[in-house]
């Protein structure tokens, strides 16, 4: 059986391995899905696009409060107001709409404000993490 590792060396080492495993692991997929690209095959559907996306977004959501502890605002932040955070979200949904008929006008409106939709969520969910994580921070710093 194996024993539970307390030496901080070993574990800050292990980390490292982890990291560097992963980063071979993402530069991988990410070689295939270009090659797959290159011979023509659909990209997007391929199930190595939908891991390496979820790879992303989790080593981004894990890494915001890591982050956020050596975040340090100069001034008032925009993360501070949740109102503000909805605005943006939807400011930025709306301008991907847009963009979005702008540049391929031969597509339909609907899949315009789909993907605009999606991009607000995208955001909205990104700030709301963060928001949440700096609010509790502030919280845990005042008591």
């Amino acid at each position: 059986m194996l024993k539970k590792i307390k030496d901080e060396r070993l574990m800050i080492k292990n980390l490292k391995i982890i990291r560097v495993a992963f980063l071979v692991q993402t530069i991988g997929i990410s070689i295939i899905l270009v090659k797959d690209f290159i011979d023509g095959k659909a990209v997007f559907g391929s199930p190595l696009f939908f891991v390496l996306i979820v790879t992303v977004l989790v080593l981004n959501v894990m890494s915001m409060p890591i982050s956020l502890e050596y975040f340090e605002p100069k001034k008032k932040s925009v993360l501070n107001s949740y109102p503000k955070i909805l605005f943006i979200s939807a400011l930025i949904g709306v301008g991907m709409t847009f963009l979005y008929l702008f540049l391929s006008p031969d597509r339909s409106v609907m899949e315009a404000i789909i993907a605009g939709g999606i991009l607000s969520v995208c955001f909205l969910f990104s700030f709301s993490i963060l928001y949440f994580i700096q609010k509790k921070r502030k919280q845990d710093l005042d008591e």
